[in-house]
């Protein structure tokens, strides 16, 4: 039941509305006291009651705050939420951009030239971009966009950890403090076996081999696997082998003009002819682990949609719920078409890469 307190009340919380409250009560319930200055031992209690109840309001206030999504103002309680909702916390996304790629003597391509995916580029910055898709320039054509993005891989089938026990985490805690895990870029074996990597673990039964990457509340890229129930658990001594990509994040949001040299498997294919590479759009979408503000934006969205794309908000939440996404538009007209405008992280002009992935999500 309620406490009845005549001396307080709720509206009194700072140390001086608490002080002089208590005081005014003072005065009239006990007349006997005249002395109300700092040298009277019952005024000085009064007053260390008075900082010991703020901050014990102040606590109490912060608990309240934090235990709501829209108040709360720590990055620790934003990530407690989004896993109460099952919501997947993004790691880095590389950035993305289009080179164009040319003869110094502007006459077409005599040949087909296969670029194969993977190939690297370097930017002026020394930063490695790698293009995301098979590329044929062909013969007849003056130049050819080759989509690039800026990753490279970090790691390649090495010992990631060993399953001490059931529930393990391992940690990626050896990145480079200026470089981020990307999103969705680990591949692993544990005992031989190939794992899959997935966003959720409910959609999963006790046999199926599967396992998340994404930053703890500390934002360190972790693995995590099902619990038995939802996912497999890897056997006890069980070694994890794994490859994966790092990338510079936000600084890999370069200004346009950053590349200059064609790289030498490239130039190889053709003899007695000169490439060169130009880069018109900045690079754009690159992000570091999804920070207080991102995870503000995006979980509401996440429970919005639950991954279906019905009215024409829908089809703009699903959109910017896309790695490298800041902003969408629907141009929607229900059951004969929709086209999605979109806006990358940091601004900018979203390449064919970005612009890919969005229509393949949809």
């Amino acid at each position: 039941m309620p406490t009845n307190n005549s001396w307080l009340t709720p509206y009194q919380r700072s140390h001086n509305a608490i002080k002089q409250q208590i005081l005014s009560k003072l005065r009239v319930n006990v007349p006997e006291v005249t002395d109300y200055t700092e040298g009277n031992i019952l005024i000085v209690i009064i007053s260390i009651f008075s900082a010991i109840a703020e901050v014990i309001h102040y606590y109490i206030d912060s608990t309240a705050r934090e235990t709501f999504f829209t108040t709360a103002r720590r990055y620790s309680s934003l990530y407690k939420h989004a896993k109460l909702v099952d919501y997947h916390i993004k790691s880095g996304v590389p950035a993305s951009t289009d080179l164009v790629l040319s003869f110094k003597d502007g006459n077409v391509a005599s040949t087909d030239i296969s670029i194969p995916i993977g190939t690297e580029w370097t930017s002026k910055d020394g930063k490695v971009w790698i293009n995301t898709k098979n590329i044929v320039w062909a013969s007849g054509l003056r130049a050819v966009t080759v989509p690039v993005v800026q990753k490279y891989l970090a790691k390649s089938n090495v010992v990631l950890g060993v399953v001490t026990y059931d529930g393990i985490a391992v940690q990626l805690s050896n990145i480079p403090p200026d470089q981020f895990y990307v999103e969705g870029s680990m591949s692993l074996t544990i005992d031989g076996d190939t794992w899959t990597l997935v966003d959720t673990f409910a959609y999963y039964g006790p046999m199926d081999r599967v396992f998340k990457v994404e930053p703890d509340d500390s934002l360190i890229p972790t693995i995590y696997f099902g619990d038995g129930v939802n996912g497999m658990r890897p056997s006890i001594n069980s070694r994890l082998i794994g490859s994966y990509y790092l990338t510079y994040g936000l600084e890999s949001n370069i200004e346009a003009d950053s590349f200059s040299q064609v790289p030498k498997a490239v130039q190889s294919k053709v003899s007695n002819r000169t490439m060169q590479v130009n880069q018109f759009k900045k690079a754009s979408g690159g992000s570091n682990y999804e920070d207080f503000n991102t995870l503000k934006r995006r979980v509401p969205l996440s429970v919005k949609t639950l991954g279906v794309a019905i009215t024409k908000e829908d089809f703009e939440n699903l959109a910017m719920l896309q790695d490298g996404v800041l902003k969408a538009y629907a141009n929607y007209l229900c059951g004969r078409y929709v086209q999605i405008f979109i806006i990358p992280d940091n601004y900018g002009v979203a390449s064919n890469w970005l612009i890919e992935q969005v229509r393949n999500k949809l």
